[in-house]
């Protein structure tokens, strides 16, 4: 039997008052805290996190399979107002962002199994490698190429303003797979495991030291041919 509205919005109250704290200057979803180191923001966002995963708010529109508690978007309405309140994860963690819809629009179910789970109880950040030195504004003029070299991509280029690539477990990468075709054609989407020998993100820091944006460079990296999201060559229909 599904829980009333009502129903859901008492116990979503009752558990947000027993396992968060209220909002104030202790929360900042955009940044550390004065005095909290960078490596305590992320370990307590993927704390808050892996919290909501295992209060079943984590992912309140998706299946049950993918870790989700299966509920219609009204559910989702309802935890969002009453969670405003409180001290949630930054954008980075968790089923709200951009990539993560991506994900669900474009991976395996095999893939989605292993990964969409983890991303709800933060066990894995994802970044985007989209933006490029020489690109400016235009993300089609990305110039990051991937050769298929057997049943491997092999990735090379440099990638820039990458928000958290260096606490990132993967990302999604836009790289250019066929030059002879004008530029929104020759383009695919894949996923990279940060940890891949060739992938090296340099935090740029900025006047007060903070290093949200990276540059992150891509040298021979080979990731498994089923790592693309979509189709070759139709990586702008996923941007």
């Amino acid at each position: 039997m599904i829980e009333s509205e009502a129903e859901y919005r008492q116990r979503a109250r009752r558990w947000l008052a027993a396992n968060l704290t209220p909002a104030g200057s202790s929360s900042h979803r955009l940044g550390p805290a004065d005095g909290q180191t960078e490596s305590e923001w992320v370990a307590r966002s993927r704390a808050i996190q892996a919290k909501l995963s295992e209060g079943g708010y984590a992912g309140i529109t998706l299946p049950p399979e993918l870790g989700g508690a299966g509920l219609d978007q009204r559910y989702q309405q309802i935890f969002d107002e009453e969670s405003a309140g409180y001290e949630l994860p930054p954008y980075f963690a968790g089923a709200r962002g951009p990539t993560f819809y991506l994900l669900l629009a474009c991976m395996s179910d095999a893939h989605q199994h292993e990964h969409i789970p983890a991303i709800l109880d933060g066990r894995e950040v994802w970044c985007q490698l989209m933006s490029e030195p020489g690109a400016g504004s235009d993300l089609a003029g990305v110039v990051t190429r991937a050769d298929r070299d057997g049943d491997e991509w092999v990735i090379n280029g440099q990638k820039v303003w990458t928000t958290d690539a260096h606490f990132s477990e993967y990302g999604i990468c836009l790289a250019r797979t066929d030059f002879d075709v004008p530029k929104h054609a020759g383009l695919t989407m894949f996923f990279v495991s940060m940890d891949t020998p060739g992938v090296t993100a340099r935090p740029l820091r900025q006047a007060d030291g903070s290093a949200a944006f990276n540059e992150v460079f891509l040298d021979d990296v080979r990731i498994p041919a089923e790592n693309v999201l979509g189709e070759v060559n139709q990586g702008w229909s996923t941007v």
